[in-house]
């Protein structure tokens, strides 16, 4: 309830920042439900609104971009350029048969293809890393094609920002590394 209490308060003189910090801890998920459909209201009335949170799937969900901290400030973006600039576009392809190392070879070669990593959950499909979905999806089906692969679908893939986080998180770890004496 003092939760609750204090985030009403804060709201009530409708102010144009409201800072945030984790709004939805400790609450039951009929009132967190609450809490971030509020957060969504003020977005749509061009509130600024800075939030705090372990809650990952909540950010994801509520921010418009995402800050990453650990000790120092990380990165700053909108999730869909986080994951851009870690993954590229990602493409699940579904193919009628399990790849061969050489189809997955012929996929790494295309100028437009990023990486192929075959789905660890589905052994009858890849995931393909490419540029722009919308200009290099049709080119990749018809070099599958081409390939004698049968494609059943693509589907377009999104990294979570859990995801993003760790492998942010690992990255900077990384070159923290490298500055130790």
């Amino acid at each position: 309830m003092q939760q609750k209490l204090a985030i009403a308060r804060a709201l009530l003189p409708e102010p144009e920042l409201v800072i945030l910090d984790e709004p939805t801890s400790a609450l039951d998920p009929e009132s967190a439900r609450v809490v971030r459909d509020a957060i969504a209201e003020l977005r749509g009335q061009e509130r600024t609104v800075f939030l705090c949170t372990h809650n990952l799937a909540e950010a994801e969900q509520l921010c418009d971009r995402i800050a990453i901290f650990k000790r120092r400030l990380i990165r700053v973006d909108t999730l869909a350029a986080l994951r851009r600039s870690l993954y590229g576009a990602g493409v699940r392809v579904r193919l009628a048969s399990v790849p061969d190392d050489a189809l997955v070879a012929k996929l790494q070669d295309l100028d437009f293809v990023g990486a192929v990593r075959r789905d660890e959950a589905d052994a009858q499909a890849l995931l393909v890393s490419v540029e722009d979905q919308e200009r290099h999806n049709p080119e990749l089906v018809r070099a599958l094609v081409h390939s004698g692969a049968a494609v059943v679908y693509l589907e377009q893939t999104q990294a979570t920002l859990e995801r993003v986080y760790l492998d942010l998180i690992g990255e900077d770890e990384d070159e923290s590394k490298g500055d130790e004496p």
